[in-house]
């Protein structure tokens, strides 16, 4: 056997270099090739369970399917690998439910559009100034722009046509307002409407 009397650092080591290896079951020192020794490490750590690894860094690794993990902090997630359906492109996003969707144009194209909708997405134009917006289940939007209505302020001139008789009873909900010829000096402005129950003629002018 020989006797090893002095170590010294070896700068640049190549696998053909023999080392010594001392069992320390039987104290019987051996000696083995540098490529050896890292062939028989690597087989032995070939497969690792349940190792704690602080901070490794992985070239290229196949991870296969993990168990469990958080992405938290990784960066560069392909967007390949995601289940999803359709197609990923610039004018699509990634709904809720794994689709790629399109998104919808904007059809407003005027200063007043309202984005609406009928059978789509659809450009409502801005209404007449003083207008409002008024719910229309017979548009094609279901929406469409009203006149307001107000009462009071200034009054206009209203002309009636003097009739010799009173008119026809008005239509139930409705009532009915005309002049009619008193008597050779005289006219008067009357209302037909309902009252207690029963159509009626009242003198109001």
């Amino acid at each position: 056997m020989v006797k090893i009397s002095e170590l010294t650092n070896e700068a640049t080591p190549v696998e053909a270099d023999l080392v010594a290896i001392v069992d320390d079951g039987t104290t019987t020192t051996k000696k083995a090739t540098l490529g050896a020794v890292l062939a028989a490490y690597n087989a032995k750590t070939a497969t690792m369970t349940n190792k704690t690894l602080t901070s490794p860094t992985l070239t290229t690794p196949a991870l296969g399917t993990p168990a469990s993990g958080v992405l938290t902090n990784c960066t560069g997630l392909p967007m390949g690998g995601l289940s999803t359906t359709g197609s990923a492109s610039s004018s699509t996003y990634l709904r809720g439910d794994g689709a790629w969707s399109t998104v919808d144009s904007s059809p407003l194209t005027t200063k007043g559009d309202i984005y609406v909708y009928g059978t789509g997405n659809t450009r409502l134009p801005a209404g007449t100034n003083g207008y409002y917006l008024k719910a229309d289940s017979t548009a094609a939007t279901g929406l469409v722009w009203a006149e307001v209505v107000t009462g009071g302020g200034a009054h206009t001139t209203q002309d009636w046509t003097v009739q010799s008789s009173a008119p026809s009873d008005p239509s139930a909900g409705t009532g009915v307002m005309y002049v009619k010829t008193i008597d050779s000096n005289n006219e008067g402005l009357f209302v037909k409407m309902k009252k207690n129950g029963s159509i009626v003629e009242v003198q109001v002018g």
